[in-house]
């Protein structure tokens, strides 16, 4: 376990081996042969060096970057605040990690919310508030209007992040048969993200795949490869 001197997690890690000891102690031998592999072992990146916590510090940047950014200046109640708090964990441990086979009809995908609770992340189908949040007077909207912003742009953002090319500098592995990509500019749910597998490529003049056909839920459709992200631990990789 990797986190930063934060006195909750040196607390938790005090905890947690305090009552590992107890444990093994109290039931002895049988405990050491049955639980003795399960230990955990924490480790704390230096302090004051945030920077050294690596993507999952990232990840806690970009979310604050765009929530100083949409809603830093409005004011919030306490059941708001953390009602909104709530959606937007929800939408940032709903993206796709890998995908958890090369079944061809097999669109789910592993996600940060696997390892917490077990499952992906599900939320109710809602419509998308498109307003400005500044200009809704209803508070109830007005944080739908927010959390649907917040997220539209923080997936983009992670999208892009995946989809990264360095033109002329670095040749990119083209997409083949069977891989899971994710569709950029899809309008979906906060966790939702819209999927399809590679079933067919066109490749250019050059040589290279520039389009694809794509088996989705909604059926078969055809995409530029600039449109789609493909999603690591994907045959390609």
């Amino acid at each position: 376990m990797f986190s930063d001197n934060g006195r909750n997690f040196v607390g938790a890690a005090r905890e947690i081996d305090s009552n590992f000891a107890e444990q093994v102690k109290n039931l002895r031998d049988e405990a050491v042969n049955k639980y003795g592999h399960q230990n955990l072992s924490w480790h704390f990146i230096p302090p004051g060096a945030p920077h050294m916590g690596g993507l999952w510090e990232s990840g806690v940047k970009s979310f604050k970057n765009h929530f100083k950014k949409i809603s830093g200046q409005i004011k919030y109640t306490f059941e708001e605040f953390s009602t909104l708090l709530a959606t937007i964990e929800a939408c940032l441990n709903s993206r796709p990690l890998g995908s958890m086979s090369n079944n061809i009809d097999d669109y789910q995908t592993i996600t940060p919310a696997h390892f917490l609770i077990g499952s992906s992340m599900l939320s109710p189908a809602e419509p998308e508030e498109i307003r400005l949040a500044g200009s809704i007077l209803n508070r109830w909207r007005k944080l739908k209007a927010i959390h649907h912003d917040i997220c539209r742009r923080w997936k983009e953002e992670y999208l892009v992040e995946l989809h990264k090319r360095y033109k002329w500098k670095n040749p990119q592995a083209d997409l083949v048969q069977g891989d899971l990509v994710a569709l950029r500019g899809e309008s979906v749910c906060a966790t939702d993200w819209r999927l399809g597998r590679v079933i067919k490529v066109h490749r250019g003049s050059d040589g290279r795949v520039r389009v694809v056909d794509l088996k989705t839920q909604g059926g078969i459709i055809t995409r530029p490869i600039h449109k789609l992200v493909l999603l690591p631990c994907s045959s390609s990789q």
